[in-house]
């Protein structure tokens, strides 16, 4: 009696460890495709400013240069959208961008496994250079 009642306490601490524990796996991909010459980076202002993230093309007032598009695809158990437009203004302010366009996003549900993936286009819109920068057209 005693080694069922032993092996049952066993039982169930293990199944309350198990329970408790999760296992986190995380992976992101992203991948970078320069649309521009990579010398025009060069005379770009510097991105010290706040990337702004646009839904659409319409939204970006006056003219802007399409630096490169930005596909981030990350699988985990919780995926939050806030992390991976973090990565996309990440990416942006990279490759010398003070916006992103996005273009497509995608979730992905495999039992605990979540698959997000986002597809946007790293931009320098000009209307956004700081005014120290800024060119004066004659």
């Amino acid at each position: 009696m005693k080694k069922i009642n032993a092996v049952l306490i066993l039982v169930i601490i293990g199944m309350m460890t198990a329970a408790c524990s999760t296992s986190v796996n995380k992976s992101t991909t992203t991948h970078v495709k320069d649309l521009v010459q990579s010398d025009v980076f060069g005379v770009l202002p510097e991105a010290g400013q706040e990337i702004v993230v646009y839904n659409n093309p319409e939204e970006i007032e006056g003219e802007y240069l399409e630096l490169a598009t930005v596909n981030i695809q990350e699988t985990a158990q919780k995926s939050s959208t806030e992390n991976m437009m973090e990565m996309l203004k990440k990416e942006a302010k990279n490759l010398g961008g003070n916006g992103v366009i996005l273009v497509e996003s995608k979730t992905n549900e495999k039992g605990s496994a979540v698959t997000k993936e986002v597809k946007a286009i790293a931009v320098f819109a000009l209307d956004k250079m700081p005014a120290k920068n800024q060119f004066v057209l004659l």
